[in-house]
């Protein structure tokens, strides 16, 4: 369970001190009061050496994509001296080989796992999933045994929130994004893609389009059945078919 939400809990309650003591009764009241919890299990060592791979693989291409952004200005809003540009250039020639090397390692280390190659192999048969995605989504449904897809979007904080009271709302609803935006940043260009190449995604971002919904709330939506899709596909081990006929 999250640690601050059994904080949050201690404090709704009013409970403000901390020790052992009132930590073991405390979470001994969480546990009885809680619904859904789901049972502790050491995570692969495979899945943790493919979110090594990739957490480092991300810094490197973010700083690939700055020192590219400053080798661009070169010349354009700013003078820089020679040493600098020398710098910048031989910066991006190993960041380059750097994002390639670890890219190789990567394609290693899913090719040497049965059930992550094959979790990747089924994970690519889905329109809009690219080889990046396939690698994230592995980790993700690796990391932890999800019961449902709905669990593996909350997960994710793509779960939809309302604040209502009665016939008063306060505000519309919304992405609960409760989970690491990380990977929520990792699977919004997928969602773009996606709404064009396959045709579930694509009927549902119309349809929430002609009901007059915003883009970015079709979006959020677009997303989330992405990752239903991408759920479903690795929990039957079937490659994906679609369910909607392409218009």
């Amino acid at each position: 369970m999250n640690p601050g939400r059994v904080r949050k809990f201690a404090e709704g309650i009013g409970i403000l001190s901390k020790n052992d003591l009132i930590d073991a009764d405390l979470l001994t009241r969480y546990g009885l009061l809680a619904r859904k919890l789901i049972a502790y299990a050491p995570v692969a060592q495979e899945i943790n050496d493919l979110r090594s791979l990739l957490n480092r693989l991300d810094v490197l291409e973010r700083n690939l994509r700055s020192e590219l952004n400053r080798q661009e200005k070169i010349g354009k809003t700013m003078v820089f001296h020679r040493l600098e540009q020398q710098s910048i250039a031989r910066n991006v020639k190993r960041l380059k080989t750097e994002i390639k090397t670890f890219k190789d390692a990567i394609r290693q280390c899913v090719k040497l796992s049965p059930s992550l190659h094959q979790c990747f192999e089924l994970l690519c048969t889905i329109p809009g999933v690219g080889a990046k995605t396939a690698w994230i989504m592995t980790v993700i449904l690796g990391s932890r045994s999800f019961r449902s897809a709905p669990e593996v979007a909350s997960f994710l904080g793509l779960n939809p929130i309302e604040k209502r009271s009665g016939k008063s709302q306060y505000r519309r609803p919304r992405l609960s994004k409760s989970g690491s935006r990380h990977y929520r940043q990792q699977l919004y260009f997928p969602a773009i893609v996606a709404t064009r190449k396959n045709p579930d995604i694509q009927a549902l971002y119309e349809r929430l389009l002609a009901a007059d919904k915003t883009k970015m709330c079709a979006l959020g939506a677009a997303m989330r059945k992405l990752v239903h899709i991408c759920y479903g596909v690795v929990k039957n081990q079937t490659p994906y078919q679609a369910q909607t006929i392409p218009s």
